[in-house]
C-alpha cells in the first residue's frame, strides 16, 4: 500500500503546472472513491493530450492511471505502463521532486529487483537534497513504500535495511505520522518472523491506536487490512 497519492507538483519546461494540478487532483479523487469509470475517463483525456503534444509526462500520467486501475481491479498493470515508468527512472540523469513523486506512486507495481535498485538509488540521491525539506519528505515516502512492498513480497533480507534507513531519517524529525507508519511496519516484520512476538503485537496495536486518536481512522483501517493480509500470507 502506498503512504499517499501525493500531488505530482514539479518544475518543468513546457508543461503547465495548473494542468498537472488538475490531473493529480482528479487521479487522487478517482482512486480514493474507487471510481474506475472516472479513472478511465481521465485516461482517455490524457491519451488525447499526449497524441497532440507528445509530452512524455502525459504518458507517465497514463501509466499511473493504468497502475491504479489495475490495483482497484486486483489485476496486473499493463507491461507498457510498467516499462514506461521503469525505463524513465532507470535512465534519467538527475532526480528532482517530480522523479521522487513518480517513483513513490508507482513503486508498488514495479518488479522487486527494480524496486530494490531504485529505492537504494533514490535514497542516495535524496541525501544530496537533504537540506530541501520537500525532497526529504519524498525520500521518507519512498522508504516507507519500499518497506511495505518488500514485506508483502517476503523479501525479509532487505526489510531491515530500509527500516533502519527510515528510522535514521526520522530520528531528528517531528513527523509523527511517518514515525508511526515505520513503527507499524517494523512491528509487522517482527510478527512475520514470529507470529507470537509480543513486541510485534504491541507495536502494531499502539501505532493503530495513536492513528485513530489523531483522526486517521480510515488510514488505520487500511493498515489493519494490510496487516491481516500480510500475516495470512505467511500461514
Amino acid at each position: 500500500m502506498n503512504v499517499s497519492l501525493d500531488e505530482l507538483n514539479f518544475i518543468a519546461n513546457d508543461f503547465e503546472l495548473d494542468e498537472q494540478h488538475y490531473f493529480t487532483s482528479e487521479l487522487k479523487n478517482g482512486v480514493e472513491a474507487n471510481n474506475i469509470t472516472k479513472l478511465e475517463s481521465l485516461l482517455k483525456s490524457q491519451d488525447k493530450i499526449y497524441s497532440l503534444t507528445g509530452n512524455f509526462r502525459n504518458r507517465h500520467n497514463m501509466a499511473l492511471i493504468n497502475i491504479h486501475i489495475a490495483h482497484l481491479n486486483h489485476s496486473t498493470p499493463s507491461h507498457d505502463a510498467i516499462e514506461t515508468i521503469e525505463q524513465y527512472l532507470l535512465t534519467v540523469d538527475a532526480w528532482g521532486y517530480y522523479e521522487f513523486l513518480l517513483y513513490t506512486n508507482s513503486l508498488v507495481a514495479l518488479p522487486t529487483d527494480i524496486i530494490l535498485l531504485l529505492s537504494k538509488q533514490a535514497y542516495q540521491r535524496g541525501v544530496l537534497y537533504s537540506p530541501i525539506n520537500i525532497i526529504q519528505n519524498q525520500q521518507v515516502a519512498v522508504l516507507i513504500n519500499t518497506i511495505s512492498a518488500v514485506l508483502k513480497r517476503h523479501e525479509f533480507s532487505q526489510v531491515n535495511l530500509f527500516i533502519k534507513l527510515a528510522e535514521n531519517d526520522l530520528a531528528s524529525s517531528n513527523w509523527l505520522f511517518e514515525i508511526l507508519i515505520v513503527k507499524f511496519f517494523k512491528s509487522c516484520y517482527l510478527l512475520m518472523k514470529d507470529p507470537a512476538s509480543a513486541e510485534g503485537k504491541q507495536g502494531t496495536e499502539a501505532a493503530l491506536d495513536i492513528l485513530i486518536t489523531l483522526g486517521k481512522s480510515s488510514y488505520a483501517d487500511s493498515l489493519k487490512k494490510y496487516k491481516a493480509e500480510l500475516l495470512n500470507s505467511t500461514i
